[in-house]
């Protein structure tokens, strides 16, 4: 990661204004404690997964330009103490090291998730490709063993692909079924044209229930809103995750496998406001930021407001 200075850095005010934007409130994690129920950002800078899954590569960047965007938003009275623990991967070494695989960088990601749980943190996760979403369930998996773990997902792809061939960012979510088999799976926003035959059987065959993209529409609102009901009530501990994919490209064209038809960001915004209501959320990865196909920072300010959205709920 580059120098804190260039990432966190936002509007200049006034020495008696004190702490209004996040670049100012923002600590590293290497010079504190953890403060009970902090907040701490992880960068998942890796999409290596996302190239062996002939994705669009460039999230490895993601997570940076996520802090840029960040930095500028404004904080409020009931914001709680937030800490940056940097980015996972060193580029110029492990990223393009043919040795180093995916199936590392997830386990990376997990232990670091594990042990920021354990120290009673709230963990938000920055990608990078999709397969950062095992490695945040194994975190959770393993800091909550006795407990029932829900991932909810909010996503264009069910990401279920088998992973016999090696992980990638289509895969995390069969490695979740299939590994972690305590754990339950909700996708939201799944898009049909985009899906296979053989995913959506293999979504069957693990009890999945599947609420599509356009079950957002006002006609069956109730119904969609009945099923996420139903599934927080069930578990103890929800693990959310959000592809930045589930959005329009009008609204996010800066992510790996661009979405002409999406949900709408608001809509988005409402559910994520009710998942975090409960209490039971624990951590949240964001995927598929992709910078290099970015217009204006669309995709990255709307990763950074999903994020205050967040962070305002937990208050």
């Amino acid at each position: 990661m580059e120098e804190r200075s260039d990432i966190w850095k936002g509007r200049i005010t006034n020495e008696t204004d004190g702490t209004l934007y996040y670049y100012q409130h923002v600590k590293e994690l290497s010079n504190h404690d953890i403060v009970r129920g902090s907040v701490v950002l992880v960068g998942y800078n890796f999409d290596e997964g996302v190239r062996r899954n002939q994705g669009r590569v460039g999230a490895a960047d993601g997570p940076d330009q996520i802090r840029r965007m960040l930095a500028k938003c404004a904080i409020n009275e009931a914001t709680p103490a937030i800490y940056d623990f940097g980015n996972l991967f060193d580029q110029s070494s492990y990223l393009h090291d043919a040795v180093q695989s995916v199936e590392k960088a997830q386990n990376r990601l997990a232990r670091t998730t594990e042990r920021l749980l354990n120290e009673d943190a709230w963990v938000i996760n920055m990608g990078g490709g999709h397969d950062m979403s095992f490695g945040t369930a194994l975190g959770l998996y393993r800091a909550y063993p006795d407990q029932k773990i829900g991932v909810i997902n909010f996503d264009a792809h069910l990401d279920l692909r088998r992973s016999t061939m090696g992980v990638n960012s289509g895969t995390p979510f069969y490695q979740i079924l299939s590994e972690l088999k305590s754990l339950s799976y909700l996708p939201i926003g799944i898009q049909k044209e985009t899906n296979t035959k053989d995913l959506f059987k293999t979504a069957q065959d693990h009890g999945v229930n599947i609420i599509y993209d356009d079950d957002s529409e006002l006609d069956s609102k109730q119904s969609f809103l009945e099923m996420l009901e139903g599934f927080l009530n069930e578990m103890d501990i929800i693990h959310l995750s959000i592809d930045l994919d589930v959005f329009s490209s009008s609204y996010a064209p800066g992510v790996s496998a661009p979405n002409p038809i999406g949900v709408h960001p608001k809509m988005i915004l409402r559910l994520i406001k009710n998942i975090i209501g409960t209490g039971k959320c624990k951590a949240v990865d964001i995927a598929e930021m992709n910078p290099t196909y970015d217009l204006d920072d669309r995709t990255a300010r709307l990763a950074a407001r999903i994020i205050c959205k967040i962070i305002d709920a937990l208050g």
